[in-house]
């Protein structure tokens, strides 16, 4: 696959495939369309708005999905001091 940009509508589970490899982008982004960006490096995924969003360098081989480094689930809301 040539480098460039493609259009990807983000999964159920917050995730998009390119070239093979699972990449967790946004679950709030579920089920939108995002800009993906190919480069010899990585992928860079943009929302409509040409936010970036998230960016990933290609995994080695034989790596089938690429998390974005925080937990899954709901991010815990913390409560302030002052309350």
């Amino acid at each position: 696959m040539l480098d460039g940009i493609r259009i990807a509508t983000v999964h159920p589970n917050g995730s998009i495939k390119a070239r093979g490899c699972v990449f967790n982008v946004s679950y709030p982004m579920r089920g939108k369309d995002v800009f993906v960006l190919y480069d010899a490096g990585g992928i860079m995924v943009f929302d409509d708005r040409g936010t970036l969003i998230v960016e990933h360098n290609w995994p080695p081989p034989g790596i089938k999905y690429v998390g974005n480094g925080k937990p899954r689930g709901p991010q815990k809301q913390e409560v302030s001091p002052m309350s």
